[in-house]
């Protein structure tokens, strides 16, 4: 697996995810509102990229991925798991940068005011 460098504000989310036990506001939802969900908070960024048409069903698929961590982890867990997808998605090819700012819009809705599905 290769070396990712995280961004400062990457870091910073893993971190928070790992200092706190507290399930976000995916923790157990619905799979199908979960995903809607995470869609409304991605989307625009995705497009904003310049991500080919060829290439944006992939990053799609990693937003689903990060729902499924969302839905069933927390705490320390979570951002391990988060971390290891970033590095493994980035091995298969996709922008690390993209990646990372998605995690970060995800975090940022989850324990900012965006709130979730419930």
């Amino acid at each position: 697996m290769m070396h990712l460098n995280m961004t400062d504000s990457t870091k910073a989310a893993l971190d928070d995810m790992r200092r706190t036990e507290r399930p976000t506001h995916l923790f157990g939802s619905d799979p199908a509102a979960c995903d809607s969900w995470l869609k409304k908070q991605t989307e625009e960024l995705v497009i904003a990229a310049g991500i080919s048409s060829a290439h944006m069903d992939t990053y799609r698929e990693f937003i689903k991925h990060m729902g499924r961590l969302y839905r069933s982890k927390t705490g320390y867990d979570l951002a391990f798991n988060i971390e290891l997808s970033l590095r493994r998605w980035c091995d298969w090819g996709l922008d690390a940068g993209v990646l990372q700012q998605l995690v970060c819009r995800i975090h940022q809705a989850q324990y900012g005011d965006g709130g979730g599905p419930r």
